[in-house]
């Protein structure tokens, strides 16, 4: 399993882990409150340091486990991976704020308009590092 591969796994799971612990939270909040509550910097503070402190950690470990594929540059085909995978992403992400904005224009809810784009960037980087492990098992 190449470098790449490994990280886009360890990024797939922190970021899915740490985002349903963020939609989970504002799903209780906004069930309680009966609508969707106003975006809270203590949990979207709380969603980013929880990235970006198990980023860190798996990302020095997995350079530790392959110093030298971890220094190495990308080859034609992991680049291509890499693009595709991006591009994927970005469609990903104007679906989600298609719809976010469809919705803002209909119920006229900046809140569920901030947690649709929101979602969507997370989404869109779910399913970025998800193409990319697909390539790479693919061959």
């Amino acid at each position: 399993m190449s470098f790449q591969e490994r990280s886009a796994w360890a990024m797939l799971i922190i970021l899915s882990v740490a985002f349903f612990d963020l939609a989970h939270s504002v799903y209780n909040a906004s069930m309680h409150a009966q609508q969707v509550i106003d975006p809270s910097w203590m949990l979207l503070g709380k969603f980013v340091g929880t990235i970006i402190v198990l980023a860190i950690a798996s990302h020095i470990i997995l350079a530790i486990i392959q110093p030298k594929q971890a220094e190495g540059k990308l080859d034609e085909r992991e680049k291509t991976i890499a693009l595709f995978s991006s591009h994927i992403s970005g469609i990903v992400l104007a679906i989600g704020l298609f719809f976010g904005l469809g919705h803002y224009m209909i119920h006229e809810d900046g809140n569920a308009l901030f947690y649709t784009a929101f979602g969507s960037l997370v989404l869109s980087q779910i399913a970025e590092y998800v193409i990319l492990i697909w390539k790479h098992r693919r061959g």
